[in-house]
């Protein structure tokens, strides 16, 4: 046989570095690297798009830039426990991976080593990684099941392609690597709440329709993004959050109801899913929960935001969410002033951003209909730069970073005393002069995280504390 027809190739004893373009563009269905080899050159097998089976010799320490390129067929890999280095793009393009072991001697990793895989890999102790980079250079655009988990014996796959993780508190679903186009998620154990892992289905061509099964609480951040072909989604009365981007990008999603008990939907949940069915109301569209028709205002009926008018918007009194964006880049100089009605609970990241003509938010918050308005998120009135008046309801607890960032006609404000977290820059760049309410109590922190900040200082609030980049938190 010439090389070009090999089929199955067992490399000899001597050897220590297989060559770089060795075997490159052959039709080799199986490799096995002996344990004398300690390198393999940089595309060595590149293009072997008949390759099915690897196995790794035991002394393998670097596998070099691009070695095994398009092997498309490769569906299973188990590194060796000597393997130290994988340099960029060893495995690009092998778009039929499905399980990837690490060792816990891999120590480097270069850019782009698994991207353009749609994979389950498996780290055992990414403590162990020398290179910063190297946890994100192998996951980028995949799925990772095996990081940081506490127990990876708890790990189970079942017949149907689920993987799951249970913990003592809850079952996470991981991945899902079935053929079915149409799937119940699994429950494994009633006595548990269920949560769609990050990016459990993410980039998934697969599945078509999806029943979330009562017992699931959550859907993590991309569970569901990317599916270019799923169509229908039944959710259930258990469900509390949906994460950012959960269904975004899901081009051919037209069938889906948020559950009735969601209270967290996070940014760009349903972003460029935008054939999802919806109710018409108002000036406005909606998706709908499972018994309200109004849950989640989504965007402007008006195609050009510019051209929208505060008389041609009425938001509907059961409304719960304002969605990220649904009003951002509205320009008119007609759209002046808009109501939220007392039963919004959630104004999303961006939802009026650059309204540069608004001037009046009236929030309703009466002894006969009371805000539950809890959460103003990222960047919501930001760069409204002639919002002179809204009054935050006594149902308010969080203020997200940037809500109010360059609102530059804005000059007073009052703090509700339901108010417990102002997080950083959310008054930045604005006009205020004068603070009124719960200015006292708070703790003016800084630091990359806000459940643990670097520096906690006792302060009060006012119109200067206020602009200055802290986060604050009370009591």
């Amino acid at each position: 046989d010439t090389i070009e027809t090999l089929t199955e190739l067992t490399i000899g004893t001597g050897l220590q570095e297989i060559p770089s373009s060795a075997f490159n563009n052959c039709n080799i269905e199986r490799v096995v690297i002996p344990d004398n080899v300690i390198t393999i050159g940089a595309s060595a097998f590149y293009g072997n798009i008949n390759l099915k089976e690897l196995v790794f010799g035991e002394n393998l320490e670097t596998i070099k830039e691009s070695a095994f390129e398009k092997c498309s067929s490769l569906t299973d890999l188990v590194f060796n426990q000597k393997l130290k280095t994988l340099e960029p793009e060893v495995f690009y393009d092998c778009t039929g991976l499905r399980t990837v072991k690490l060792s816990q001697s891999l120590s480097s990793a270069g850019y782009s080593v698994f991207s353009n895989c749609r994979y389950v890999f498996e780290v055992w102790d990414p403590a162990s990684f020398t290179d910063n980079n190297t946890v994100g250079g192998l996951t980028y655009y995949a799925k990772v099941i095996h990081k940081n988990l506490d127990d990876p014996q708890q790990i189970f796959a079942d017949q149907n392609g689920f993987i799951t993780y249970e913990t003592e508190n809850q079952v996470e679903l991981l991945a899902y690597l079935g053929t079915n186009g149409t799937i119940t998620l699994p429950i494994t154990n009633a006595n548990k709440p269920h949560v769609v892992g990050s990016s459990a289905l993410y980039d998934n061509d697969v599945v078509t329709s999806v029943t979330i099964p009562e017992g699931y609480v959550e859907v993590g951040s991309s569970g569901f993004s990317q599916c270019a072909n799923l169509t229908k989604v039944t959710m259930p009365s258990t469900m509390k959050k949906l994460g950012n981007s959960s269904f975004a990008w899901c081009s051919k999603l037209t069938n889906l109801k948020i559950g009735d008990n969601v209270t967290h939907i996070e940014y760009y949940a349903f972003s460029n899913s935008g054939n999802i069915n919806k109710t018409t109301y108002g000036g406005c569209k909606y998706i709908a929960s499972t018994t309200n028709p109004y849950f989640y205002l989504a965007t402007t009926s008006s195609t050009t935001k510019s051209s929208i008018s505060s008389s041609s918007i009425s938001i509907h009194q059961d409304t719960r969410f304002i969605g990220d964006s649904a009003f951002s880049g509205c320009t008119s100089s007609s759209f002046t002033s808009i109501t939220i009605p007392s039963s919004v609970m959630v104004i999303n990241d961006t939802a009026f951003y650059n309204c540069k003509y608004l001037k009046t938010v009236t929030i309703t918050d009466t002894t006969s209909s009371p805000s539950v308005l809890r959460e103003i998120k990222g960047a919501a009135f930001s760069d409204c730069i002639r919002l002179t008046t809204i009054t935050l309801p006594n149902s308010l607890e969080l203020l997200e970073q940037r809500a109010f960032y360059n609102t530059t006609a804005l000059t007073k404000i009052n703090i509700p005393t339901s108010l417990t977290m102002i997080q950083a820059r959310v008054f930045e760049s604005s006009g205020l002069t004068s603070v009124t309410g719960k200015t006292s109590g708070w703790y003016a922190c800084q630091g990359d995280s806000y459940d643990n900040p670097t520096t906690k200082v006792s302060k009060t609030i006012n119109y200067s504390t206020l602009k200055q980049n802290y986060f604050w938190i009370y009591g």
